[in-house]
């Protein structure tokens, strides 16, 4: 008979030299159930996976779905023309462009970068930013350094006749973009 637990018989010899002896020595079949548990549970675990990742996207594009009203003067290319109030390198673009749905990408002169932006409750909040690797010139290199380090400190903002100025917390200028 075979169920869901497959049964293995096999056979044991008890020889003990205490009993008396016998013109054979007694042998009597065990039952050894074998241990189904783990495929249970790796079958379980590959149908249940598909399931919590689906919950896990439905959560994440919930969330966003909050944070994607963006006010209208955020979202654009915006040109950096000047970080830290030490103006740009000319020809090494700096560009944020902010999407609608809370996702920000651009170029910091030099590499890509990509992110999230946030703003609620009077708190703008850029990144966490990924940025590409790519090795420029110093000058550029220090550009880009002081571009991520600037939206990284930014936490609020100003929009001025087409210009976007983000503010640290002491609601000062980190960085002044230029809508293109």
């Amino acid at each position: 008979m075979r169920s869901a637990h497959e049964m293995n018989l096999s056979s044991v010899t008890i020889s003990d030299p205490a009993l008396p002896a016998t013109p054979a020595p007694v042998t009597c079949a065990r039952s050894v159930a074998r241990d189904t548990a783990p495929g249970a549970l790796a079958r379980f675990v590959a149908m249940s996976l598909p399931l919590a990742l689906a919950v896990f996207l439905l959560l994440g594009f919930a969330a966003r779905a909050q944070d994607a009203s963006l006010p209208a003067d955020l979202v654009g290319k915006w040109l950096a023309e000047d970080i830290g109030g030490k103006g740009v390198i000319d020809y090494a673009q700096s560009v944020l462009e902010i999407e609608e749905a809370g996702t920000v990408a651009g170029s910091t002169g030099c590499n890509t970068m990509f992110g999230q932006i946030r703003q609620g409750a009077g708190v703008l909040k850029i990144g966490p930013l990924a940025v590409t690797r790519k090795a420029c010139p110093p000058a550029v290199m220090d550009q880009e350094r002081k571009f991520v380090d600037a939206l990284n400190a930014a936490t609020d903002y100003r929009s001025e006749r087409g210009k976007l100025i983000l503010l640290d917390a002491k609601s000062e200028p980190v960085v002044t973009l230029t809508l293109m």
